[in-house]
C-alpha cells in the first residue's frame, strides 16, 4: 500500500503551529486528529467520499480511537504523572504513534478516486462543525490548514 496519506499527515502535522492546534482539538474538542488529517487529505488530493463510505470512515475512526488509540493515550499520559517511567512511557508513546498510523492506513484504504470533477464540500470542515468545535478553533485550523502544499 502506498504511504502517501501518512506522509502527508506528518508533512502537516509538523508545519509550524499545527500540532499545537490538533492538540487543542483533541482534547477540547475530542476530535480524531488522524480523521481530520484523512478529510484534509481527501480535500487536498480532490477525493470525494459519498453516504455510504462516510458512514464506514467515521465508524471504523470512532472504533479505533475508542478501542485502542485513548486507551493507548490514557496509559501514556498517566505515566508521565509518575516518577521513574520513563522508558515504558516512551514504549507506549511508539505503540499510540503506530496505532494512529494503522488507524491512518485503514483510512486510506477505504479512499475513493480522485474525482474528475470538482467537489462542492470542504470534507474536513464539516467533521470540524459536525464536532461542535468553537469557532475560534476551526479558524485556526483553517489558517493552518489553507495552504495548497504542505510544508515541513
Amino acid at each position: 500500500m502506498s504511504d502517501s496519506l501518512w506522509n502527508f499527515a506528518l508533512t502537516v502535522y509538523n508545519r509550524k503551529g499545527v500540532e499545537q492546534i490538533c492538540l487543542q482539538l483533541q482534547d477540547e474538542w475530542q476530535v480524531n486528529i488522524p480523521l481530520l488529517l484523512f478529510y484534509l487529505w481527501l480535500d487536498n488530493t480532490g477525493r470525494c467520499l459519498n453516504n455510504n463510505q462516510a458512514r464506514q470512515v467515521r465508524e471504523l475512526a470512532e472504533h479505533w480511537q475508542k478501542k485502542v488509540i485513548t486507551p493507548l493515550r490514557r496509559a501514556r499520559r498517566t505515566l508521565k504523572q509518575t516518577p521513574h517511567e520513563g522508558e515504558l512511557r516512551q514504549d507506549i508513546k511508539a505503540c499510540e504513534l503506530q496505532a494512529e498510523r494503522q488507524l491512518i492506513e485503514q483510512l486510506q484504504s477505504l479512499a475513493p478516486a480522485p474525482a474528475t470533477r470538482a467537489r462542492s464540500a470542504n470534507q474536513c470542515e464539516l467533521y470540524l462543525r459536525s464536532a461542535q468545535v468553537h469557532e475560534s478553533a476551526l479558524q485556526a485550523w483553517g489558517d493552518l490548514a489553507r495552504t495548497d502544499e504542505p510544508t515541513p
